[in-house]
C-alpha cells in the first residue's frame, strides 16, 4: 500500500497539481457555487477565484455616509465591510510592496529572454490573492523584456527569426486582455502603445469597463523611437503562422456545479447528463480532449450511492490498471460502517490488491473481469452488485488475441457500461452495435463524439548531422513553441502526407493554423478556372481580426471539403499541390549552425555518425531537443532489446564525454575550489578554546549566540554546498535535481537495487533516462513512470506500453526507428502522449531513423475498422453449462446466457446469425457430451473445472483433457 500511495503522489490533476483525496460520503454531492460573469468569461474560466477574490477586495462595501452605504445596510453590515475594504487595500499594499522587491533582482538580469523567463516563473509561482492584484503589473513588465528583446531582432534586421518573441507578445497581451483581475488606466495605456508600435492590434479586445487608477509599480522602459518595430506582414498571416498554439481554445465550455476542477466543454457536460440518467455512453474523442474525469465522475457517483455498489473499470495493459488505481488511491477515501469493506482493488493475473468482491471500485483486465462474471460463486452475491462498467480503450475489441474477450464482456455486461476510445476507425458502426447489444440489456446507449485535440501536434522529419562532437548539453536558449529553426528538423505538412489519392484523407487528419494557411497558399498559387478556390476561403474575409480556434475549426473544415474534392478528382492540380508542401530533401548537416550561439560542442573533430543507426543518432536529436528546451521527451521503439541498446549506448556516450571534460582545465579549478570550501567548512566545525573568562552574553564557544548567527547569515550559501564531485554533473546528464531530492534518488535505488535491476539501468535513472517495457521489472517501470512524472526524469525510450492511457504528459514525442507494429493505430496512440491538456500549448511529434514516405503513410491512413469476432468458443459454452448449473439456474446465469446467444454480433451480420450461432451450439454441446464434459442432464463432470481453468489455451485444453481422461475410463474398462 505503500507503493501504491507513492505512486498516487506522483499523479496530477485537471490543472496540473498533486492530487488531494476527497472523503467520500453517502448522499447527494454538494453543488459548486457558479459565479455569474460576463458574456466573455468562458474565454477567461482560468480563474474564477481570482474574479471572485479581486471584485471582492476591491467593491467589498460602501463607506459610510455613501449611497451604498445608505442603501439599506445596518451598521454592523457597513463596519463589516469598511474592514474587508481596508483589509483588501493593506493586502494589496503588501503584495506590491513583495513585487517591488522581486523587481530589483528582476532588473539586475541583463539578458532579455532571462528576465522574461524569471518573470514569468514568479507570475506561475503566485497564489490567488496576490494574482488577482498583481497580475496586471507583472503581464506589463513582461512586455517590457519582450519589447526590448524584440528590438535587438529588428536592429539587426532578423525580424524573421524574431517573430516567436511577437508571438509571446500577442499572447501576454492578450491575457492582459482577457484577464479577470483589476487593470488600472496605465496598464491599458501601455498595452495599447505597445500593439501600435508594432503593428498587431487586432490582439487588443475591450479592457476592463472601470479600471483602477493605480499608478504602474514601475516605469516602463521603450526602445529608441527611431526604431522600427512593426512586423511586416499582415496581422491576420502573423497570427496563423506563429499565434497558432496561443489561440483562445474555449469552444463552449461554461462552469457547471458538478465539476469544480476546471470549467468542462460542451460535450463533456452532455456526458455528464447521461451519467446521471443512469444511461450508457459511448465517448469517441481525441487524446488530451479531457475524458479521463468522466470515469472519475461516474466513480464518485458509486461511491455517494450506497455501501454495496461496485463500479469494475476495465483496461487493457497492467500498467494502465496500476495507474488507474493509483490515482483512485488518490483521489477518494471513503470510512464504511463494516469491517472488510474498501474503495477500491486490484485484480490481475499476476497479483492482487485488497479484497476484489468487498471493494466499490475493481481495477482489472478484461480475463479477469470475464472470470469473475462466469464464476458461480459471483453469480448471487457479487455480479448482481455490479451498477456500471467502464471500458478503457474500447478499441483493444480489434485485437486479434483478446478481442473475443472484450466482445464477451459487452454482451455479458449486467449494467450501463461507459465505452472509452480516441482511437476507433468506424464510430458509427460500432456505435449501431452497442446501441443494440445495451438495448437488449435493457440500458439507452448514446454516442458523443468529439473530434478536435486541446493542443496541436506539429510533426517533423530528423535527418541527423554527419558529424557531431558532444562536450556537454550546455544551456537551454528556446521559449518559443516547436522545433522550426533546429539544424535536422523539417516540418511535415500533413497534407503532403497525401500521396496517394485512392486513399483519400483520413478524418483525424488535423491541420493547424499555420498548416491551414499554407495549405490555402499552394491551392491559390495552382488553381484554375475549373479548380477556383473560392474567395470565402481567404483568411483575411474568412477569419475575424482577433482570431480564436474555433474559428480555424471552421475554416480548416471548409478547406479540407475542396482539397477532398480535388483528391477525388484525377485532372485536379491536386499532385502540384502535394509538392508544393513537400520540402526538397536536403543533405546531411554538419553541426555547426546551432553551434553558432554555443560553444559545447563543435564539429571540428567530431565523430562520424551512421544516419541509419538509431544507437549513433539518439544523442544529438536530444542534444538539440534539450537547446530548444523541447524536453521531456518519450521515444518509442518497437523492439524491448532495441530501447534497452539505445538508452545504453547514450549512456556510454555521456560518460565518456564527462570524463574527458574531467581532464580539463575547468574541471581541474571546480575541484580546486571544492577543496577550498571542505577546508573552510572543517575550520567551522571544530570548536574553539573555551575562553579562560566568559563574559555577559556569551557561551562556551567565544561570542554571542548573536554574533555567530550574524556571521553565518552573513556569508550566504555557497554555490558547492549541493556539489558532488562522483555524481552526474549537469551538463552531462538529463536530469531535473530540482524535480527531486538526492536522498529520495538513492532511496529508489536501494529499492530497485533489491530487486536486482541492473546497474546500468541505474546509471541511467541518475542521468534522467529510463527505458520501460513490458519485459521490466514493475517495481522499475513504476519507477521510471514516477520520476518522469515528477520531471527528474526527462528522457523514457519505451515500446509501446506507455502508448494506452498512461499519464505521462510530455513535450515531444519521437518515433525512433521503423517497426512492422508501427501501424495507423499505434501511431496515434503514442503520438496523443505529446500536448497533453494542461501541460503544453503544443506537441512536438519527430520521425527518427523513418522514411518520409513511410511517415506519409503512417499520417494519411485510415483507422482500422472495428469488424468483432465470433463470440462463441467451445470452451466458453462449458463455462455456461457451469454457471447456470452451479449457481442453481439463479436469474443472473439465465440473463447472462441468453445475452450471449441471443444479442447481435458485431461480426455476424444480416438475418443468418442466429442460425449460426444455434448450429454452433449445438455441435458444441455435442463434442462436449461426447467427450465426457457434461453430463446427460447438462451438468459438468469429470475435468470440466480444468479444462474451464485453461480457456485461453483452447483447442490445447481438450487435447490435454482427452489424454488424462481416456486412459483413466480404459483401465476401468
Amino acid at each position: 500500500m505503500k507503493e501504491m500511495t507513492t505512486y498516487a503522489a506522483s499523479l496530477t490533476g485537471a490543472k496540473g497539481k498533486a492530487l488531494e483525496p476527497e472523503t467520500i460520503t453517502v448522499g447527494a454531492k454538494r453543488p459548486v457555487k457558479l459565479i455569474e460573469k460576463a458574456e466573455k468569461a468562458p474565454a477567461r474560466s482560468k480563474k474564477e477565484e481570482v474574479q471572485e477574490r479581486a471584485s471582492h477586495n476591491q467593491n467589498a462595501g460602501g463607506k459610510k455616509g455613501t449611497k451604498k452605504a445608505a442603501s439599506g445596510l445596518s451598521k454592523a453590515q457597513q463596519m463589516i465591510a469598511d474592514n474587508k475594504e481596508r483589509k483588501g487595500t493593506s493586502e494589496a499594499d503588501k503584495a506590491f510592496t513583495a513585487w517591488s522587491i522581486i523587481m530589483k533582482g528582476l532588473d539586475a538580469i541583463s539578458d532579455h529572454q532571462e528576465r522574461y523567463l524569471k518573470t514569468l516563473e514568479y507570475l506561475n509561482a503566485l497564489d490567488s490573492a496576490k494574482t488577482a492584484f498583481l497580475e496586471a503589473d507583472v503581464s506589463t513588465y513582461m512586455l517590457q523584456s519582450l519589447l526590448n528583446w524584440w528590438a535587438i531582432y529588428c536592429k539587426g534586421n532578423k525580424k524573421i527569426e524574431g517573430y516567436f518573441v511577437v508571438a509571446l507578445i500577442w499572447t501576454t497581451v492578450r491575457t492582459i486582455c482577457t484577464s479577470d483581475s483589476p487593470i488600472s488606466t496605465e496598464n491599458i495605456q501601455h498595452v495599447t502603445k505597445l500593439c501600435n508600435l508594432l503593428g498587431i492590434t487586432n490582439a487588443l479586445t475591450p479592457f476592463d469597463p472601470n479600471p483602477t487608477d493605480r499608478k504602474l509599480s514601475f516605469v516602463f522602459k521603450y526602445p529608441p523611437s527611431t526604431q522600427d518595430l512593426r512586423i511586416e506582414v499582415s496581422q491576420t498571416e502573423f497570427q496563423l503562422n506563429y499565434c497558432g498554439p496561443y489561440m483562445d481554445r474555449m469552444l463552449d465550455a461554461k462552469p457547471d456545479p458538478r465539476v469544480s476542477s476546471f470549467v468542462p466543454d460542451g460535450w463533456q457536460r452532455e456526458v455528464l447528463d447521461q451519467l446521471d440518467a443512469n444511461k450508457s455512453v459511448f465517448v469517441v474523442a481525441p487524446t488530451s480532449a479531457g475524458k479521463t474525469f468522466i470515469s472519475f465522475y461516474a466513480m464518485e457517483q458509486i461511491l455517494r450511492a450506497d455501501n454495496d455498489g461496485v463500479l469494475v473499470y476495465v483496461a487493457p495493459t497492467k500498467a494502465l490498471v496500476n495507474q488507474i488505481a493509483a490515482e483512485i488511491q488518490g483521489r477518494f477515501s471513503k470510512k464504511f460502517p463494516v469491517p472488510g469493506k474498501g474503495v477500491w482493488a486490484i485484480h490481475t493475473r499476476d497479483y492482487r490488491v485488497n479484497n476484489s468482491t468487498g471493494c466499490q471500485i475493481l481495477v482489472t483486465v478484461p480475463h479477469i473481469l470475464q472470470i469473475m462474471l462466469l464464476s458461480p460463486s459471483n453469480a448471487k452475491a457479487w455480479a448482481p452488485r455490479v451498477r456500471r462498467i467502464i471500458f478503457d480503450e474500447i478499441h483493444s475489441i480489434g485485437q486479434a488475441e483478446d478481442g473475443v474477450v472484450w466482445e464477451q464482456l459487452l454482451l455479458l455486461a449486467p449494467c450501463p457500461i461507459i465505452a472509452l476510445s480516441a482511437t476507433v476507425g468506424n464510430p458509427d458502426e460500432f456505435n449501431d452495435w452497442l446501441k443494440d447489444t445495451q438495448k437488449a440489456l435493457g440500458s439507452d446507449l448514446k454516442m458523443i463524439k468529439h473530434s478536435t485535440r486541446y493542443s496541436d501536434l506539429r510533426k517533423y522529419m530528423y535527418e541527423p548531422p554527419t558529424v557531431f562532437k558532444f562536450t556537454g548539453l550546455g544551456k537551454s536558449y528556446g521559449v518559443g513553441l516547436g522545433l522550426d529553426g533546429l539544424l535536422g528538423f523539417d516540418a511535415l505538412h500533413p497534407a503532403s502526407s497525401l500521396v496517394d489519392k485512392s486513399r483519400g484523407m483520413p478524418d483525424d487528419l488535423a491541420l493547424e493554423p499555420r498548416d491551414c494557411l499554407s495549405l490555402w497558399k499552394a491551392m491559390c498559387k495552382f488553381q484554375n478556372s475549373k479548380y477556383p478556390v473560392p474567395e470565402s476561403l481567404d483568411p483575411e474575409t474568412a477569419l475575424p481580426a482577433c482570431i480564436r480556434k474555433a474559428d480555424i475549426f471552421a475554416w480548416e473544415k471548409d478547406l479540407k471539403k475542396l482539397l477532398l474534392q480535388w483528391l477525388a478528382d484525377k485532372n485536379s492540380p491536386i499532385d502540384k499541390v502535394v509538392k508544393e508542401l513537400t520540402p526538397a530533401a536536403t543533405a546531411p548537416n554538419l553541426l555547426t549552425s546551432d553551434m553558432a550561439s554555443s560553444s559545447s560542442s563543435s564539429n571540428s573533430d567530431g565523430d562520424q555518425i551512421d544516419p541509419s543507426d538509431l544507437k549513433s543518432t539518439t544523442l544529438p536529436l536530444l542534444y538539440q531537443l534539450h537547446k530548444r528546451r523541447a524536453l521531456p521527451a518519450i521515444l518509442f521503439n518497437y523492439d524491448r532489446s532495441q530501447c534497452e541498446k539505445v538508452a545504453e549506448a547514450v549512456l556510454k556516450q555521456l560518460v565518456a564525454a564527462e570524463l574527458l571534460w574531467k581532464e580539463g582545465p575547468q574541471w581541474k579549478k571546480l575541484m580546486e575550489g571544492y577543496e577550498k570550501y571542505k577546508e573552510q567548512k572543517d575550520k567551522k566545525s571544530r570548536k574553539p578554546a573555551k575562553p579562560s573568562k566568559k563574559t555577559k552574553g556569551e557561551d562556551d564557544e567565544g561570542g554571542s549566540k548573536f554574533d555567530r548567527m550574524r556571521e553565518e547569515s552573513s556569508e550566504g550559501a555557497s554555490g558547492y554546498d549541493l556539489f558532488d564531485p562522483e555524481a552526474p554533473q549537469e551538463d552531462f546528464s538529463f536530469a531535473n535535481p530540482k524535480a527531486l531530492q538526492k536522498a529520495e534518488l538513492e532511496e529508489y535505488i536501494r529499492a530497485l537495487r533489491w530487486k536486482n535491476v541492473r546497474e546500468e539501468l541505474l546509471d541511467l535513472l541518475r542521468r534522467g533516462i529510463g527505458v520501460h517495457h513490458a519485459g521490466m521489472n514493475r517495481k522499475y517501470r513504476q519507477c521510471v513512470e514516477m520520476l518522469f512524472r515528477r520531471g527528474f526524469l526527462r528522457v523514457v525510450i519505451a515500446t509501446g506500453t506507455l502508448s494506452m492511457g498512461i499519464n505521462m504528459p510530455c513535450v515531444t514525442v519521437v518515433f525512433c526507428g521503423n517497426s512492422v507494429y508501427l501501424t495507423a493505430l499505434n501511431f496515434r496512440q503514442a503520438a496523443g502522449r505529446s500536448g497533453r491538456r494542461g501541460f503544453d500549448l503544443l506537441g512536438n511529434v519527430v520521425f527518427q531513423g523513418i522514411s518520409r514516405e513511410r511517415a506519409s503513410r503512417l499520417l494519411s491512413s485510415r483507422l482500422p475498422e472495428l469488424t468483432g469476432h465470433f463470440p462463441i468458443t467451445t470452451t466458453l459454452v462449458l463455462r455456461l453449462f457451469t454457471l447456470l448449473y452451479d449457481s442453481k439456474s439463479s436469474p443472473y446465469a439465465e440473463r447472462a446466457i441468453n445475452s450471449l446467444l441471443s444479442q447481435p454480433r458485431l461480426y455476424l451480420g444480416g438475418q443468418s446469425f442466429k442460425e449460426q450461432v444455434l448450429h454452433h451450439l449445438r455441435f458444441s454441446i455435442e463434442y462436449l457430451r461426447r467427450n465426457e464434459l457434461l453430463g446427460p442432464k447438462g451438468e459438468p463432470v469429470n475435468f470440466t473445472s480444468c479444462v474451464s481453468h485453461l480457456y485461453y489455451t483452447e483447442n490445447s485444453s481438450f487435447a490435454f483433457h482427452g489424454k488424462k481422461h481416456r486412459p483413466l475410463i480404459n483401465n476401468e474398462d
